[in-house]
């Protein structure tokens, strides 16, 4: 098909009057692509409306939990701040000693400072108010030593008995060399409170005392 340049066959058909070509117009599309694009940008603003709406409700809904929490943890600080305070259990102070087991508690003490074994504590008879102490005398390599160490181990019990308190009306001390009897000698309060037992010479300790003796046979 020849193209007509000029549009000269364009007048001679319309002065003829025979129908002319359509002529194609270009405006609409324009329109409908304005339209296009502005439906787009509706849309894409409805999505991110969308989403920036169920964001702002997630906040919500974290901020309505947190403050329900808050406000649900309040009532137990009231509740907690209400109560009384507990009193913590007093520490029961154990009972003293009575005088004698004091007594006997030192005495034993003493002896076990010197190596010697526990005394053996009973009342003397004839029945009375007296205390009869009876112990072991230590081992040694000579019937000298033996006789220092048992002086030393009186002088031990005494101070024991000035400190922790005399029992009775009279302290009757004793010393054994296998069960038997080596010396036996009675010490009255006044004469047991009245030295420092331990600070004389071991020879002092059985020549003071009120009453008694040792075997002659376990002193030569």
């Amino acid at each position: 098909m020849k193209i007509d340049w000029t549009g000269r066959q364009h007048r001679e058909q319309k002065a003829a009057g025979l129908p002319t070509e359509p002529t194609r117009k270009h405006g609409c599309l324009g329109c409908l692509g304005c339209l296009g694009i502005i439906v787009i940008i509706i849309i894409i603003a409805a999505i991110g409306s969308a989403i920036g709406g169920s964001n702002n409700d997630e906040k919500k809904t974290d901020d309505k939990a947190s403050s329900s929490s808050s406000s649900s943890e309040a009532p137990k600080e009231d509740v907690e701040s209400e109560l009384p305070p507990t009193e913590e259990p007093k520490s029961e102070e154990p009972a003293p000693d009575d005088p004698e087991a004091a007594m006997k508690k030192e005495v034993n003490k003493a002896l076990k400072s010197s190596g010697a074994n526990e005394a053996k504590f009973s009342m003397y008879e004839p029945s009375d108010d007296s205390v009869w102490i009876k112990f072991q005398i230590r081992d040694a390599f000579s019937k000298k030593g033996m006789v220092k160490g048992a002086q030393l181990d009186t002088a031990g019990i005494l101070d024991a008995l000035r400190e922790a308190g005399v029992p009775g009306s009279k302290i009757l001390i004793e010393g054994d060399v296998k069960s038997s009897m080596a010396f036996n000698f009675a010490y009255s309060p006044d004469t047991i409170n009245s030295q420092d037992w331990g600070s004389l010479e071991p020879d002092s300790v059985w020549a003071l005392s009120d009453s008694g003796g040792a075997l002659p046979e376990f002193t030569n």
